[in-house]
């Protein structure tokens, strides 16, 4: 319980101003206890904010391979229903995964978190393109690393642009995937169903 409660009073901080300028003091203010206290539960604030990332990466790809009855293509597609709206990805994480990117570079162990995510990602969706035809000829591997590296574009534009809503989400994703497969439209099904999500 303690511990998630400093998990949660690091996420507000860095939200509110930033990982840099949150210090250990500051977070053992948030939480009301002393820094040699909270050191008791967490070594350093960079442990409090790895654990923050590994939280906000099991809930992602919980949430991307929760059971469904949607083919491997309307799941793809549907990915950007899940990163895009409050069901899949609080706006105010766009924020949190941009400070987890920006610290990667310089923090061995929070690259390796991110390394070991993408890795995940890339697995779930490799799986599902094994099951997509592809005219294009690109493998499977490949298709997933493009998708992925365009919904990771898309997010971090999300952050800074606040003209791409979700529909124009949706649109850059299926232009995407045209790309990707090879093919000029995507099955009437799978764009009738992208078509309802967009309209609730």
């Amino acid at each position: 319980m303690r511990r998630r409660v400093i998990v949660n009073a690091l996420q507000d901080l860095v939200l509110a101003k930033g990982y840099a300028e949150t210090s250990l003091s500051d977070l053992a203010e948030e939480v009301g206890m002393s820094v040699s206290h909270l050191l008791y539960y967490f070594d350093s604030k960079e442990a409090v904010f790895e654990e923050l990332a590994r939280k906000m990466q099991t809930r992602f790809i919980a949430g991307i391979t929760a059971p469904s009855n949607d083919s491997p293509l309307q799941r793809i597609e549907a990915l950007i229903e899940y990163i895009f709206t409050n069901r899949g990805r609080p706006r105010p994480e766009y924020k949190l995964t941009t400070e987890v990117v920006a610290l990667s570079v310089s923090r061995p162990k929070i690259r390796k978190l991110v390394t070991e995510f993408n890795k995940e990602w890339i697995d779930i969706l490799t799986v599902w393109f094994q099951s997509v035809p592809r005219p294009s000829g690109i493998s499977a591997e490949d298709a997933a690393e493009r998708t992925r590296a365009t919904l990771a574009g898309l997010a971090n534009s999300a952050q800074f642009d606040a003209r791409l809503g979700v529909k124009r989400m949706h649109r850059l994703l299926r232009l995407a995937l045209l790309d990707i497969l090879g093919v000029r439209t995507l099955p009437r099904q799978m764009r009738q169903q992208a078509g309802r999500r967009v309209a609730e």
